[in-house]
């Protein structure tokens, strides 16, 4: 009977040592990391970005117009087909995301994430250089 009582007891404090750790949610609630550092690894390259998922698109949006006609620095998401003139991203090094570009002074420029988009913007001369760079180095490697 003691030892009965005694695995009973056990158990219980096993299970509310297990809730406690989870902090009270159910199964399947606390899918991730609890803090920023669980989160981020350092060697991740994003790790500054504020990755929050943007706002859902509109569920119909209106066609973008041709290209010529787009005010400089305007994001798109490619309906004309244009490819990017960049393979690499210039804020960050990545490979870039077609979907995710910017037309620049008639040329698209891409980027691996929506953050590096707005670091583009706000000093385009410096990231152009990296764009240039890059297109040079493919030029000189055919």
């Amino acid at each position: 009977m003691k030892t009965s009582s005694l695995f009973i007891v056990g158990l219980v404090v096993g299970a509310l040592t297990v809730f406690a750790i989870r902090g009270g949610s159910s199964a399947g609630e606390n899918a991730g990391p609890s803090n920023e550092a669980e989160r981020t690894h350092p060697a991740d390259p994003h790790a500054g970005h504020d990755m929050t998922p943007a706002p859902a698109p509109a569920p119909a949006p209106a066609p973008a117009p041709a290209a010529d006609t787009m005010a400089p620095g305007m994001v798109h998401t490619g309906q004309d087909g244009k490819q990017p003139v960049n393979l690499i991203c210039p804020v960050m090094g990545n490979e870039v995301d077609p979907d995710l570009f910017v037309d620049h002074d008639g040329r698209r420029i891409g980027f691996c994430c929506p953050p590096c988009i707005e670091t583009f913007k706000a000093d385009p001369a410096k990231y152009l250089k990296e764009v240039d760079a890059e297109i040079d180095a493919r030029k000189g490697s055919k």
